[in-house]
């Protein structure tokens, strides 16, 4: 339908909101970059990762994903309580059947008065995979629901590089996932580039080039030519090209450590139970998931049930009649109006109201003999499926455990982002981020070794004077090894025509120092 449509009616008959958020709440549901399980299935242009807007509602079209009929499966068949619309005249579902674990597999954030909530998407395997575990040992521990959920699984992919983290955040509802994009090195004749095919969750592309121009004007990264996003429907390509001779390390990780190509997505794991905000961990919220599951499979059987005894109880009474028709018509026919036939068939076979209703609406094709073989058959069918519904209204479990597989197969899909544990100590990050530069590594006698730059030398070519004296020599050397006792030098007295540094230490070897 066009999208106008939802939105209008949601409007005016459901929720005086603003046709704008109406929208947006619309559009961002199909949105597949936000949305790890898209419930709405998009006609046009539904806006873009980089903050594009969709084009207007009434140029769109929209209907539910098979994933949003899940979250609306058996609503007919007394899953859900009801409550009246503002106005009056039509009911709305007080809370939704909702098949699909929604708040975990699509994560969430918001902000309501003094509260907040942020959960990180997951995936649907694993959330079905550790709520059919606790089905079966509702006693476990957390840390044994986490050997079927890794981690979060974002949309957009990347790479989550704090694993040894995420534990906590399940234990205690509260923690962080660090994200980072996913990256190849292409090289060619003119440099190196640096090629992102996956971008943090919510970041957009169109900031990051701006945010790492700025740091460029600033200074903050150098060699860095030209940044281009040349992503298209395929996926993401966001290129950063590098000048000849520039290492590509350094200014990868002053781009993890200065930019959003690494993020932090926090968790805290706030919902409503029973009407009351909670900070749920991750037990909890998978008990609170299965049960409301169990209330809505046992809601749903019941209904069934029902409705199969009253086909019985109509069937029992069609057969009841088959076995007297000639009488039966006979009672119909001599009787002053259908109210009173009724009654004399209910005190002449000992049916029901309904039984002997169905009688008297009975269609002159029942009395055919294959009609009494095939009502025979629907009977003892719906006897059959009237067991098996008696034995899940005893127990559920089984029957819920095969309902959460079949999810699994029908939409289960491989993770996206990969988690790893990337631990980079103060040390690290020192020598990570030292930029190259030329210089002259002398040792000493008493086996001492230090570096010394290379501009702490004058460079001189061919046929020139450097350092010429004894005297300039041991200022530097005594300036690098300031307060160390019984260091021995030996030098040359007059360096001359030394064309590079490599020529000036082995002069250096060969006397001994």
């Amino acid at each position: 339908v066009k999208c106008a449509q939802p939105v209008g009616d949601t409007m005016g008959r459901f929720h005086p909101h603003g046709d704008s958020s109406i929208y947006g709440a619309l559009v961002w549901l199909s949105q597949p970059w936000n949305m790890r399980y898209p419930l709405i299935s998009f006609h046009g242009n539904n806006g873009s990762r980089d903050g594009d807007e969709p084009a207007a509602y009434r140029y769109t079209e929209c209907k539910l994903s098979k994933m949003g009929e899940e979250m609306l499966a058996d609503i007919k068949k007394n899953t859900a309580d009801w409550q009246l619309a503002y106005t009056d005249e039509e009911e709305e579902p007080v809370y939704l059947p909702g098949r699909i674990p929604n708040l975990l597999v699509n994560g969430t954030s918001g902000i309501a008065v003094a509260m907040a909530c942020s959960f990180a998407p997951h995936n649907l395997n694993e959330i079905m995979d550790a709520a059919n575990y606790l089905l079966e040992h509702p006693d476990c521990e957390i840390k044994e629901l986490l050997q079927f959920i890794s981690g979060p699984d974002f949309p957009t992919g990347g790479v989550i590089v704090n694993k040894d983290e995420l534990p906590a955040a399940y234990i205690t509802g509260k923690g962080r996932a660090r994200i980072r994009g996913e990256y190849t090195i292409e090289s060619s004749k003119s440099g190196d580039s640096i090629v992102f095919t996956s971008i943090p969750y919510k970041v957009s592309k169109e900031d990051l080039v701006i945010e790492i121009d700025e740091l460029c004007e600033k200074g903050e990264f150098e060699g860095i030519t030209a940044i281009r996003d040349e992503s298209n429907k395929d996926g993401v390509r966001f290129v950063i090209e590098l000048a000849k001779g520039v290492s590509v390390e350094p200014i990868i990780a002053k781009l993890f450590k200065n930019t959003r190509l690494e993020d932090t997505y926090s968790i805290n794991q706030v919902a409503l139970v029973d009407k009351k905000p909670q900070l749920l961990n991750l037990k909890r919220l998978l008990e609170i998931y299965n049960e409301h599951q169990r209330d809505v499979l046992l809601r749903k059987t019941a209904f069934e049930a029902d409705k199969i005894k009253h086909r019985i109880n109509i069937l029992e009474g069609l057969l009841t009649a088959l076995e007297d028709i000639d009488n039966v018509i006979k009672m119909i026919k001599s009787s002053e109006s259908a109210a009173a036939a009724k009654t004399q068939l209910m005190a002449a076979y000992n049916l029901n109201e309904e039984q002997a209703k169905a009688i008297l609406d009975m269609k002159l094709a029942k009395l055919a003999k294959l009609e009494k073989v095939e009502i025979q058959k629907e009977k003892e069918d719906l006897e059959i499926e009237l067991n098996r519904l008696n034995t899940i209204l005893v127990n559920p479990i089984p029957e819920l455990i095969n309902i959460f597989t079949t999810i699994k197969n029908s939409y289960g899909d491989e993770r996206r982002s990969s988690i790893t544990q990337v631990a980079i100590t103060k040390e690290e990050k020192e020598i990570e981020f030292v930029e190259p530069e030329k210089c002259v590594v002398i040792m000493t006698e008493g086996g001492l070794i230090k570096r010394i730059p290379a501009s702490s030398f004058r460079t001189q070519k061919r046929n020139t004077k450097g350092i010429k004296t004894q005297e300039q020599l041991e200022k530097v050397i005594d300036e690098l090894f300031l307060g160390i006792e019984g260091t021995k030098y030996l030098f040359i007295d007059e360096i001359q025509n030394v064309n590079n540094f490599e020529e000036l230490i082995n002069s250096y070897r060969e006397t001994g120092v």
